[in-house]
């Protein structure tokens, strides 16, 4: 089976998840092709894809403006396959934020018209050392 990865990350985090998820899928005998959804080229035909995941991280309690256009665009085709979405956030990492972290994924799913058949909250990196204190 092919499988798409398509993923949209600000600081690395997201690229890390999608390259894990190919290495588990070719693992198990298929296919993955990663590409970085702020690269995409027009050429990219998803419709030669069995599956397709797309993974986005969350900023400002929104995912990755090229995620959000890649399945507008497609919507069509991603709602008649075999999809998977893999939204990425600090809220997925807490008990007791797992609804916001879910609100985040509804909220995609309301403005991109895309259902995926799967979906999955993971914790994103959160690298104190990169930030100062203001």
């Amino acid at each position: 089976m092919r499988v798409l990865i398509i993923f949209g990350t600000a600081d690395g985090q997201t690229r890390k998840i999608a390259e894990r998820a190919a290495v588990r899928i070719r693992a198990l005998g298929h296919e993955a092709h990663i590409y970085d959804s702020s690269a995409l080229f027009d050429k990219l035909q998803i419709g030669a894809f069995a599956a397709i995941i797309a993974a986005a991280s969350v900023h400002q309690q929104l995912h990755q403006e090229t995620i959000t256009e890649f399945a507008i665009a497609h919507r069509d085709q991603l709602n008649a396959k075999l999809t998977a979405f893999i939204s990425v956030s600090l809220p997925a990492a807490l008990e007791s934020d797992g609804l916001e972290a879910q609100g985040y994924v509804d909220r995609f799913m309301a403005e991109t018209g895309w259902h995926p058949t799967k979906t999955l909250l993971l914790a994103g990196a959160l690298r104190y050392t990169e930030y100062d204190h203001f």
